[in-house]
């Protein structure tokens, strides 16, 4: 009986890998490895021989030419019983962008021939390009920084050279300038990382409302009987002026636990002007159609305040809980066994669930 073969599409851990399943009599193996090669990574491939008549000798290799048209190919032998799973590493620190295949050669209990092309993706690194500020006006300081990391989020080696190039408004680097003057517009920060580039866009103009900050101030907690709630949004710039605009409000109470699918709760919303800040009360218990039981409940506060002016949005979120009773009382231990004819002192506390004591 020939052998017959495909090849399977398998995401396996968050990653597109190429899987072979092959059959040859009562013959089985699987292969399982990524579909795409990238430089400075490890490439894993698994060959796993689930049921052979005698073991197998596996030949894997990975070949083709890169884009200078120079040939390439690594390759590893490996021995499998029947039942048996083993990982091959191939090291690709230093390959280029080209066409490449992986080809699985196997003699022994299971002959097979079997390949798939392999895509070369030459991103290896993640690169953060941070600056100080989003938006600048003309002659700022601009400063910023590069965070070079690999697929594990660990510092690149510092004895790689990186490249950085500014560019402004007008795609002119910013030693190239002839006039004396900043270029308003959208600039960028251009990284070249071993021919892997990455850019980060921030802007120049000429006058920038400065942001502000939303904040919520809530009680500490509340008490079913006792549910009347005052909810103050601030909204200021960062220089301390108050922000004018309007303020929309949600209040919700949030899922006791997350691996229950409930109905939907009761929300509270309600839109209102802000002059740098505001109150809005509120009943807890009416206004989300609480049930009163005898467990505390979370009840998040989302305020998303916009700026008349320029229409630019920010938003915060707070919390506060929700309680059957206004005190919370706790039996201290002081002994951990009990004997029959003896005095026991049992010790109770009273809080508030501020963790204030009651007198």
């Amino acid at each position: 009986m020939s052998t017959c073969s495909r090849f399977i599409s398998l995401f396996v851990v968050c990653c597109l890998c190429t899987s072979v399943f092959c059959q040859r009599n009562s013959a089985i193996y699987t292969v399982v490895a990524p579909s795409k090669l990238r430089p400075d990574i490890v490439y894993h491939v698994s060959i796993t021989v689930h049921d052979a008549p005698s073991p197998v000798d596996f030949n894997v290799q990975i070949f083709g030419t890169n884009e200078d048209r120079i040939p390439v190919s690594v390759s590893k032998d490996l021995h499998l019983d029947p039942k048996q799973t083993q990982i091959v590493d191939f090291e690709l620190f230093d390959w280029k962008p080209g066409d490449y295949t992986l080809e699985i050669i196997g003699q022994g209990g299971i002959t097979v021939r079997n390949s798939t092309k392999l895509t070369f993706e030459h991103k290896s690194y993640s690169v953060f390009i941070q600056t100080d500020r989003p938006v600048y006006k003309p002659g700022q300081l601009v400063q910023f920084r590069v965070i070079v990391v690999n697929p594990y989020l660990q510092p690149r080696s510092s004895q790689f050279p990186i490249d950085l190039l500014v560019k402004d408004g007008h795609g002119n680097s910013i030693r190239e300038w002839k006039e004396v003057y900043t270029t308003n517009g959208d600039w960028a920060v251009h990284v070249n990382v071993e021919g892997q580039k990455f850019h980060k866009n921030f802007s120049v103009a000429e006058f920038i409302m400065p942001t502000y900050e939303v904040h919520i101030d809530l009680p500490t907690y509340t008490t079913y009987n006792n549910s009347d709630v005052e909810a103050t949004i601030t909204a200021m710039y960062s220089y301390g002026k108050a922000v004018k605009g309007e303020v929309t409000l949600t209040v919700a109470p949030r899922t006791r636990y997350n691996k229950l699918n409930v109905r939907p709760y009761e929300s509270f919303q309600t839109k209102v002007r802000i002059d740098g800040s505001v109150t809005v009360y509120l009943n807890l218990l009416k206004d989300l159609s609480l049930r009163t039981d005898f467990f505390k409940r979370e009840i998040e506060f989302f305020a998303l305040v916009e700026e008349e002016e320029t229409g630019h949005k920010y938003n915060t979120t707070n919390t506060m809980w929700i309680y059957d009773k206004g005190i919370k009382i706790d039996l201290i231990r002081t002994s951990e066994t009990f004997k029959p004819g003896l005095k026991y002192t049992a010790f109770v506390s009273f809080f508030y669930h501020n963790h204030i004591n009651k007198s």
